[in-house]
């Protein structure tokens, strides 16, 4: 029944039971057969367990148990989550991700063979026992406290492989690890708003990488022949797009390149939508692409 279950939630993402067999003894979570916990039993309940919450090791091996009859020890479970335990993980997310990235898009991009690597960075957010706050910190006031990690991933979509992975505290935001990044000359940063710094697109520049960041709101951008500050908005409004060279910065200018073009109806939908879920002020208008 494990099985099924399993096939059923991961064989869009390429994932049938083979495969996982594969990544785990490619990884070195199982070296035999015989073994009585199986990698896709592991893999599918630690998966339903996490979405809980903290997975605990007792939970893990009676509900194991309780669904596939096999009677292994939580120090069985413990034993496993070593360094074969994170390549096994690994193997699964990467082809997870190459599952999400098929597009025409990307696949251009890839044959066009231009860059060594598209390197893509993002981070998220996971909360974790309130024990470890002061060693991750999170968010804390005079009627909560709540223990948050931030967990920082690298990804190439050449290669489809991560490159690099971190777990720090919540307070390390994504702009204090904008110029963490391992670039070589010949690779493309892609990167959302949260990593934005004019001073990190010229760093990765001095090293011979190409990047791109989603624009961050209230960044002054000024006209790169007569120094005139830039209304972006007004300028969207009354020419639809725009594809220029511009000086971006407030105190020290950074020559840049700025491209911004209409969305569809059914992305811009879906961006009110969201906006107005999370009630941000600054609802996305159909003419701006971020």
């Amino acid at each position: 029944m494990a099985f099924k279950i399993f096939y059923f939630l991961f064989s869009k993402s390429f994932l049938s039971v083979e495969e996982v067999m594969k990544f785990a003894f490619e990884s070195g979570f199982c070296k035999r057969n015989s073994g009585k916990i199986t990698a896709p039993d592991f893999l599918l309940h630690f998966c339903f367990q996490s979405l809980k919450g903290t997975v605990s090791y007792n939970d893990l091996a009676a509900k194991i148990e309780s669904q596939t009859g096999v009677n292994a020890s939580r120090q069985a479970y413990h034993q496993r989550m070593g360094n074969e335990c994170d390549a096994f993980f690994q193997s699964i997310l990467e082809t997870v991700m190459f599952s999400k990235h098929q597009t025409e898009d990307v696949q251009k991009l890839i044959k066009v063979k231009q860059f060594k690597r598209i390197l893509v960075q993002d981070s998220t957010v996971i909360r974790l026992p309130l024990r470890l706050f002061e060693q991750f910190s999170g968010v804390k006031n005079a009627h909560t406290s709540v223990c948050n990690a931030r967990i920082q991933g690298i990804y190439d979509l050449i290669s489809q492989k991560f490159i690099a992975f971190s777990i720090d505290s919540y307070s390390k935001n994504d702009v204090s690890v904008t110029l963490d990044i391992p670039v070589e000359p010949g690779d493309l940063v892609l990167r959302d708003r949260g990593y934005f710094t004019v001073q990190a697109m010229d760093e990765l520049k001095s090293q011979g990488a190409d990047s791109i960041f989603r624009y961050k709101h209230k960044t002054a951008f000024f006209d790169i022949e007569n120094n005139e500050e830039i209304n972006l908005l007004k300028y969207l409004k009354e020419n639809g797009s725009i594809d220029t060279m511009i000086l971006a910065g407030s105190k020290e200018k950074h020559k840049v390149r700025i491209i911004a073009a209409p969305v569809s109806e059914e992305i811009a939908n879906v961006r009110r939508m969201k906006a107005k879920k999370s009630q941000n002020p600054r609802t996305p208008l159909r003419n701006i692409l971020n």
